[in-house]
């Protein structure tokens, strides 16, 4: 959602990171509502590359999720794949990838949550931010029995183990990372998190 000034930082990082000859690589791009040129641009930084694919939903965190997740569903191969869910503006860089691939455990799990509250993250936030964060947190804890320091982070899915359509979020707004969460655990997924490094 209007994140015009930053997507092309984000494409260039995204083709350095996996570059031409990695045509297994997808990427998507959900906007939002965008009041900014957000759309327009990434459809022109993109168009020459296939491996992009750009579409549109309501405005709201959850509905581009929701949108995404049901696109990923319906019109990809998910078969030996795994999804990331992350902002635009790619605010873990790769290390919410790197630390998954990294994790000697990953086959344990169906999910990997790049979570702040990680032991080994390396974040810089406000202390009022960071009391947010452990009283929203604790409460989804207290209502939804999910024991998972941070619903809010980067999500790494194995494709082949969960079925996104159990897991869509129906809230349109910031909830909706948390539900993915709460409707994984409730599904029976494995869910565990992992350390991620935030990019300034």
């Amino acid at each position: 959602y209007n994140k015009s000034n930053i997507i092309g930082n984000t494409v260039e990082l995204l083709k350095s990171k996996f570059n031409d000859s990695n045509e297994n690589a997808k990427f998507l791009f959900v906007e939002n509502g965008s009041t900014d040129d957000s759309y327009n641009k990434i459809l022109s930084l993109t168009e020459s590359d296939n491996r992009f694919e750009v579409i549109r939903s309501q405005k709201g965190l959850g509905a581009a999720l929701r949108e995404g997740m049901k696109y990923v569903y319906e019109s990809l191969q998910t078969k030996d794949s795994i999804l990331i869910l992350t902002g635009a503006d790619l605010p873990f860089g790769f290390s919410d990838l790197d630390n998954y691939l990294g994790d000697k455990t990953e086959n344990k799990y169906d999910i990997h949550i790049g979570s702040k509250a990680h032991k080994l993250s390396q974040i810089k936030r406000t202390f009022s931010r960071k009391i947010m964060s452990k009283i929203f947190n604790f409460l989804i804890g207290l209502f939804f029995r999910v024991n998972i320091g941070d619903t809010q982070g980067t999500y790494v899915i194995n494709l082949n183990n969960v079925n996104l359509l159990k897991i869509l979020p129906t809230s349109d707004n910031f909830f909706a990372t948390a539900e993915i969460c709460i409707k994984a655990i409730k599904s029976g997924y494995k869910v565990t998190e992992i350390p991620i490094t935030f990019m300034e």
